[in-house]
């Protein structure tokens, strides 16, 4: 009897794991529609807002975020947040007084949660990156390297500087 409950719980978790990447392959899918519908909404002129269609296709894009949020896809905050690499893509980065240390100054493409699992990461512009962080790392491996050597568990070999692992 306890292996046919152990059976039974281990297909339900199967079926809800097949469920998710269903799910998560189709909003996939439906992600480039929403960023189509966003850059059509965003290059209308001012004036043509009150036009039917592009009523209508706002209306379109409003019922869409709503379907998508009641089977709870959401938007990442991006901008103005700090920079994370669990939901932010970096592809660039930009020097700027108006912004603090490492925070996200523009978004590219929206990124998006399914439940609690990322669908896309944003695509994202960081503002003042650290650059002393990437040198404080350097640093920190260096002597690490310089322990492990002490230790005798490296050798840096002389002629090309190469670490050896003994």
């Amino acid at each position: 009897m306890a292996e046919f409950d152990n059976f039974r719980k281990r297909t339900d978790k199967e079926k809800s794991q097949m469920y998710e990447v269903g799910a998560k392959d189709i909003i996939e899918k439906i992600l480039p529609v929403v960023d189509n519908f966003e850059r059509g909404l965003d290059a209308v002129k001012e004036e043509e807002k009150d036009d039917p269609f592009v009523q209508g296709m706002e209306k379109v894009y409003k019922h869409l975020m709503t379907t998508l949020e009641e089977i709870e896809v959401k938007p990442i905050e991006a901008v103005g947040k700090e920079f994370d690499p669990n939901f932010h893509n970096a592809v660039m980065h930009v020097e700027d007084e108006n912004f603090g240390e490492n925070i996200v100054a523009e978004e590219f493409q929206k990124g998006y949660t399914y439940r609690d699992s990322i669908v896309r990461h944003s695509m994202v512009k960081v503002a003042n990156w650290p650059k002393a962080r990437s040198a404080r790392s350097f640093c920190e491996i260096s002597e690490v390297i310089s322990s492990l050597a002490n230790l005798s568990l490296i050798h840096i070999s002389e002629p090309t500087r190469r670490v050896v692992i003994s």
